[in-house]
């Protein structure tokens, strides 16, 4: 089986989730070829999703090496930071990961994510603003940024028009001593 073959397999196995008979593929085509990006990237990404994050920044960082400007990778380690808790770091990947794809709503709604949890509201609520701009089918994105308003005490406009969007608001109107009635049209 060629190169290209081995990436294609195992590139329908991690996409089937697959993880196991994806990864193997990945370390064999390591073997023919030790530096093939997509392969170390996918390693990483593999490794993130399994819990074995510090393989996974090495993987990560070595796509980076060899090609520092794959805003993808930067979102992917950014990924494994935030789940090391690591949110600085992570702050810093997706950041790198705006700066390469500007037009990434998913780098974007990363960004806002991080910077919402580290308590920079304004910022957060930008990039998420523009991460719904660039996807506005993005549930995650509106979610974030429903977030990111509530934080800020901007209730009105953190109204949400998904179900577990109004859910989080709901719970954190209770907190707040509020009650929070709505006529909820599900999509």
């Amino acid at each position: 089986m060629s190169v290209r073959q081995a990436l294609h397999l195992a590139w329908q196995h991690f996409q089937a989730g697959r993880l196991q008979p994806a990864e193997q593929l990945y370390l064999q085509i390591l073997q023919a070829e030790p530096h093939q990006i997509d392969a170390l990237h996918l390693l990483g990404v593999i490794a993130g999703q399994t819990g074995r994050l510090d393989l996974a920044i090495d993987y990560l960082q070595a796509v980076l090496r060899l090609q520092p400007d794959l805003a993808a990778a930067h979102g992917n380690l950014g990924n494994v930071y935030s789940a090391q808790r690591n949110l600085l770091a992570a702050l810093g990947c997706y950041a790198e990961a705006v700066r390469l794809q500007p037009d990434s709503a998913l780098a974007h709604n990363n960004l806002g994510n991080a910077l919402r949890e580290l308590g920079r509201l304004d910022e957060a609520v930008a990039h998420l603003q523009q991460a719904v701009c660039l996807q506005p089918g993005s549930a995650a994105a509106q979610h974030n940024l429903g977030l990111a308003l509530q934080a800020q005490g901007r209730l009105d406009e953190a109204e949400p028009n998904r179900a577990d969007a109004h859910f989080d608001l709901g719970n954190a109107l209770l907190a707040d001593g509020q009650r929070y009635y709505h006529l909820c049209v599900l999509e």
